[in-house]
């Protein structure tokens, strides 16, 4: 169990859900109490979970969130989850729901070299983002990473795609 304190500052009106007002400019602090509870992760099947309540910005919050994670092997893992949350805001916002489902894949070539994939959908804005990222560690410290990026609404009148591709080199120099 655990209590957080918050505290946001807002420069421009934020939209929380999609068909809410906008939250507006201001300073909000609030407490959110968590209780997480998660089996043993070194294992092939794990869950983990946590229940999150109490303050949101200007009003309350609950939040229950679950993951199963599956672990064949030592290279791969698999990850399900689902975010659920109810919160009831001051006016103008109100209250509103949000559904959160996450997948997550990690691959391990071997020692330097891995691939990881991120998904996510939420149902509020009915949006689907997706990250897939590759990670090749060429000497200690030293990294090439190719990231490629889609995000996508699934709404008949939605805006196109947004795609990218990003590649970053380091290389740590040592004096």
């Amino acid at each position: 169990w655990s209590e957080n304190p918050e505290l946001q500052r807002t420069t421009s009106p934020l939209r929380l859900a999609s068909k809410a007002p906008r939250l507006p400019v201001g300073r909000y602090a609030w407490n959110e109490h968590r209780i997480t509870g998660t089996t043993d992760p070194s294992r092939k099947l794990s869950l983990s979970g946590t229940v999150t309540w109490g303050g949101l910005w200007s009003g309350d919050q609950k939040t229950v969130n679950a993951t199963l994670t599956v672990k064949p092997s030592y290279r791969f893992r698999t990850s399900v989850g689902v975010q659920h949350t109810d919160a009831e805001l001051a006016a103008p916002v109100g209250s509103f729901t949000t559904d959160l489902y996450t997948m997550r894949t990690n691959y391990s070539f071997n020692t330097q070299m891995f691939l990881d994939a991120l998904m996510q959908y939420s149902t509020d804005l009915r949006q689907l983002n997706a990250n897939i990222r590759f990670n090749l560690i060429h000497r200690p410290l030293s990294d090439i990473y190719v990231v490629y990026n889609e995000q996508r609404f699934t709404d008949d009148d939605a805006p196109a795609a947004g795609r990218g591709v990003i590649v970053k080199y380091t290389h740590m120099l040592a004096f």
